[in-house]
């Protein structure tokens, strides 16, 4: 091979593996403001309406009341996440996943279990996402996370 066809396939794989991947696994893409995702995220239900099915979820470093139980998301850059299960014995645990956007919308994240199976009850679209709040609504509006 001559020298400047090994330069070009050089610089061919070298941007391919440097350009970031603009998808999350089959998604539409990324959700926007996407960077403040990747953080540990805790429902803050005091701030909500009771008339509405939009949950509002603060960093896990705001100073929140007192409570039994409070719905905690962590999503990670790669695709991982993980969710805080209520468990009848207060032996509370997280469980571990997958998110991806959906194919016809960056701003519904779709979660899936250790098995792979869709988890539409904790599947949700993004209505704001910023550096400390994120404000959701549930795939389906008969989802509680209690």
């Amino acid at each position: 091979m001559s020298k400047t066809f090994k330069k070009i396939h050089f610089l061919i794989l070298l941007v391919a593996l440097t350009t970031p991947c603009s998808k999350i696994a089959n998604g539409a893409g990324l959700p926007k403001n996407h960077q403040y995702l990747y953080q540990s995220w805790r429902r803050s239900y005091e701030e909500e309406t009771s008339t509405d099915f939009i949950y509002i979820y603060r960093l896990e470093s705001y100073e929140f009341p007192p409570s039994r139980f409070r719905d905690h998301y962590i999503f990670r850059e790669d695709g991982y996440c993980k969710w805080y299960v209520l468990s009848p014995d207060d032996g509370h645990y997280f469980k571990w996943g997958r998110w991806e956007t959906s194919e016809n919308d960056a701003q519904v994240i779709l979660i899936y279990d250790e098995e792979e199976q869709l988890q539409n009850l904790r599947s949700f679209i993004i209505l704001d996402l910023q550096k400390d709040l994120l404000k959701i609504e549930p795939v389906e509006h008969k989802w509680t996370p209690y």
